[in-house]
């Protein structure tokens, strides 16, 4: 019922155009183009797809130094092999005011819409900080009726192997894709494209970190910018990939035109082996820390052993030396040493008095100087 009204507008419109020949008809151009019906407006860099049916009719292009060759390729308008062939004026004159002629045969003939994956880089402020690089990444499936002719991608490859020490790395590539054959990735893969470029560009990402020479280490100083010999290696899916031998641009209709490393983190396995090997090292650092801690305290004994004996020789010595009996000399001082001991570090005791001895004599003996003790 819908398009019986809408057939009904257009029939209405037309007539009224011709009745009013002060309205140009340029207007009602407008008024379908608006509408999508037998006329439409293609975005600047973009294209649309007219079908009859379901099947593919034609495509409508608006790319700036680009058209569609009659074998549906994208060339440079200056290529000297597939030049830009003028136009008919009346599609010159109705694409100066941005109109598209689609059908007389609208609805049969319509403005084709598909669905298709789009993945795109969130905002890091709207992710959490902790956040894994996969975090970063919207997918998004939608309905879109128009095809831009160059786009951005991201492609996350997932647990990279580095062959030069096996370590494991997640990398986020940024691709920027151009159309080449729009029919392919439209009408042949139904807008399903997308994961078929993907698959390529991680086989070959894989395939280059597979080299020897190629660490964690290197990886992290080596330039990850377009120019870069790492990325550049990248475009060679573009003539040969695991999944496109001809290439992807001939068999999925899209090529890469650069890309770029735009983000690297350990593979979440890798990340949990660096966490252990780093425990593992502070646990052997805490088990030396107390094996010196130990020799410490073993070594500051024996200092003690040694610093006590030399205290009971010098003493002695010099008792022996002041005429004391050997004999009694010896053991006035190890009594001191066994008073202070359970006196403790601030023990003042310098002298002591024992009863019996060699002689039967009660000595007193000065331990400090024997010339300040001489008698009543």
């Amino acid at each position: 019922m819908v398009i019986l009204i809408q057939i009904g507008f257009v029939l209405f419109a037309l007539l009224l155009s011709v009745a009013l020949a002060g309205v140009p008809m340029i207007f009602l151009l407008f008024v379908l183009a608006n509408r999508d019906m037998n006329a439409t407006s293609v975005p600047e860099g973009t294209m649309r797809f007219v079908v009859s049916g379901e099947d593919w009719h034609k495509t409508l292009t608006n790319v700036d130094g680009y058209h569609l060759s009659n074998d549906g390729v994208f060339f440079a308008d200056n290529d000297p092999q597939n030049p830009l062939m003028p136009k008919p004026w009346h599609k010159k004159f109705l694409e100066e005011y941005g109109i598209w002629w689609v059908s007389f045969l609208w609805p049969y003939r319509h403005i084709h819409g598909f669905k298709i994956s789009a993945d795109k880089l969130i905002d890091t402020k709207d992710v959490p900080a902790d956040s894994r690089m996969r975090d970063y990444i919207r997918h998004e499936e939608r309905l879109i009726h128009e095809l831009r002719f160059r786009f951005p991608r991201p492609v996350l490859v997932e647990n990279v192997e580095l062959g030069g020490d096996r370590w494991q790395v997640d990398i986020l590539i940024m691709l920027d894709l151009e159309v080449v054959r729009p029919f392919i990735p439209v009408f042949m893969y139904k807008g399903k494209f997308f994961p078929l470029i993907d698959a390529a560009v991680q086989g070959v990402v894989m395939d280059l970190c597979r080299g020897k020479k190629v660490t964690y280490s290197k990886f992290t100083a080596m330039k990850k910018s377009g120019d870069a010999a790492f990325c550049k290696n990248i475009l060679k899916v573009n003539r040969s990939a695991v999944n496109a031998p001809i290439g992807i641009g001939e068999a999925f209709g899209i090529k890469i035109r650069k890309a770029w490393v735009s983000a690297f983190e350990l593979s979440p396995k890798q990340d949990g082996i660096v966490k252990a090997a780093k425990a593992k090292e502070e646990a052997i650092q805490l088990a030396n820390a107390k094996v010196e801690e130990a020799k410490g305290i073993r070594k500051a004994k024996e200092e003690i052993a040694a610093g006590d004996g030399a205290k009971v020789r010098i003493p002695v010595s010099q008792l022996i030396n002041l005429g004391v009996d050997p004999n009694v000399a010896t053991d006035a001082v190890r009594t001191v040493q066994e008073a202070e001991a359970l006196g403790g570090k601030e023990s003042k005791i310098t002298t002591l008095v024992q009863r019996g001895g060699v002689s039967g004599v009660i000595p007193t003996i000065p331990l400090t100087s024997p010339t300040t003790n001489k008698g009543p």
